[in-house]
């Protein structure tokens, strides 16, 4: 019994080193036949770092004349303020009045915008998120808009309650022709 278990043991290590054999063949055939597949990739992967390494080069320039651009515009912002900050101190000194008017306008616009924005948080139903967004956006004459559509839509409801409060309140005796005019 031992020697058919040796025979057996023989037979199978012969079977597992033929085909061991035919894999490590197999894969070496294959590695060597994707040879110009792996050279085309490599060439193909040289190509795409280049190509990438000129699109940062591109994007770092661009970013570098940006840069240059938005920091000329900030020097001329600051030259544009230097100039005009006198003017503004020289009107609020010689015309004390008209300071006092601009800052009592700009608080009666700031007061109406923080309230047509209150009145959209309580009274709207429908467009509450998008109107006080839209005047978050877009200031105090968002405000007015609003305030505008909102009396418009006030006085078209007011229209309806009165005509249907004249339709039911009309003389009984008049005919069809008379209440329709």
């Amino acid at each position: 019994m031992q020697k058919f278990f040796q025979d057996l043991q023989g037979k199978l290590w012969i079977q597992l080193v033929e085909l061991f054999n035919k894999l490590t063949s197999f894969y070496v055939e294959t590695w060597q036949s994707t040879e110009p597949f792996r050279r085309n990739t490599a060439d193909f992967f040289a190509l795409a770092s280049e190509y990438l390494n000129k699109t940062l080069e591109f994007a770092q320039v661009i970013i570098a004349f940006l840069f240059r651009k938005i920091s000329e515009l900030f020097v001329a912002a600051n030259k544009q303020y230097d100039n005009t900050e006198p003017i503004a101190v020289n009107f609020s000194r010689e015309n004390k009045l008209g300071a006092w008017l601009i800052i009592a306008s700009l608080a009666l616009s700031l007061l109406f915008w923080i309230w047509m924005i209150w009145h959209a948080k309580r009274n709207e139903t429908g467009w509450k998120k998008s109107w006080i967004f839209f005047m978050l956006i877009s200031g105090p004459f968002g405000a007015l808009i609003y305030y505008i559509f909102r009396k418009r839509k006030k006085e078209s409801d007011q229209d309806k309650h009165d005509k249907v409060m004249m339709s039911f309140f009309s003389p009984m005796h008049k005919n069809s022709k008379e209440s329709k005019k």
